[in-house]
């Protein structure tokens, strides 16, 4: 299933891109968005593609 590969938390995800795409630019200043998952991230796991 494509949630399985690709859950809406996974910056992987294009629902999550094109969220992120279409959120407004600040004039000044800048925004941090931040994915909460229940998994833990290796980062000697290469990300799916």
């Amino acid at each position: 299933k494509f949630a399985d590969k690709f859950p809406l938390t996974s910056p992987n995800n294009p629902v999550a891109n094109n969220f992120m795409e279409n959120q407004p630019a600040p004039e000044e200043g800048a925004i941090c968005y931040v994915a909460v998952t229940g998994e833990m991230f290796d980062p000697l796991t290469p990300l799916p593609r």
